[in-house]
């Protein structure tokens, strides 16, 4: 979500226009292929976290009274299917209804959406959230930032524990959300692309946002949430020891 300073036709936004389909090319084809990539990269992950059938992730050979060979690395697999499809599904939709916004908003136009409670108009952000900008260039700051949050997300997807769909499914929203900007500020120096708002909310203008930053600010929530969760638990279970050293905490029971 981003605020622009004010000065346009919206209070506590101003809404940088002007910018054709035919200047910033939307890009479709590449984002198709971007999307289809971010999902793919979360699932193909697993082949190598799961290690080869009867080792571990590092090639330690298995207990063989444990798990069957390869069972453990089928089950990772399969857990790192849904992330990798809401990855995917976040990243297309935000670069799809991007693309449509750059042909359908450029030149000053706007739509009134819902009867007018959701305004869409086209501008274009440079910095993060709120407005916040470093130096001329900022994106040259923004990109190494959002890469390193990138390979944070994977890994604490990469090495979810069974029982913590609930923080995975999080991680990916907001996974999904960073690489669907980052791909904005790779591939121009425009700035990121916003269309939805400013909505009016009685005491304030909610800033214009897009598709990425609804999914991240979702996954933040829910992220959020999965850690207090898990010290409230710890928190009681530590509790229920009458102040012992605490148990081992099992793997949050979110989904």
């Amino acid at each position: 979500m981003r605020a622009e300073t004010s000065g346009g036709r919206s209070p506590g936004a101003r809404l940088v226009r002007g910018a054709a389909p035919a200047t910033l090319p939307d890009g479709r084809g590449g984002a198709a292929c971007f999307a289809a990539a971010a999902g793919g990269v979360v699932y193909s992950l697993g082949r190598g976290v799961a290690g080869t059938p009867g080792t571990g992730p590092a090639g330690q050979r298995r207990d063989s009274g444990s798990n069957p060979p390869g069972r453990a690395g089928r089950v990772r697999k399969t857990r790192l299917v849904l992330p990798g499809l809401i990855v995917a599904v976040v990243v297309a939709l935000d670069l799809v209804t991007k693309s449509w916004a750059l042909r359908t908003l450029s030149g000053g136009r706007s739509i009134d959406a819902l009867g007018g409670l959701l305004p869409l108009n086209l501008t274009f952000n440079r910095g993060a959230a709120f407005g916040l900008t470093i130096g001329d260039d900022p994106r040259w700051f923004f990109i190494p930032v959002t890469i390193a949050a990138v390979a944070f997300l994977v890994l604490m997807i990469w090495q979810a524990r069974p029982g913590e769909g609930g923080r995975t499914v999080a991680a990916a929203l907001v996974l999904g959300g960073a690489l669907g900007n980052l791909y904005d500020r790779v591939r121009w120096d425009t700035g990121v692309v916003d269309f939805i708002g400013p909505v009016d909310l009685g005491f304030m203008y909610w800033p214009i946002f897009n598709v990425a930053d609804s999914a991240i600010t979702c996954g933040a929530v829910l992220l959020a949430g999965s850690f207090l969760a898990e010290d409230l638990r710890s928190r009681r279970r530590a509790g229920d020891t009458g102040g012992d050293e605490p148990e081992p905490v099992d793997p949050v029971r979110e989904v």
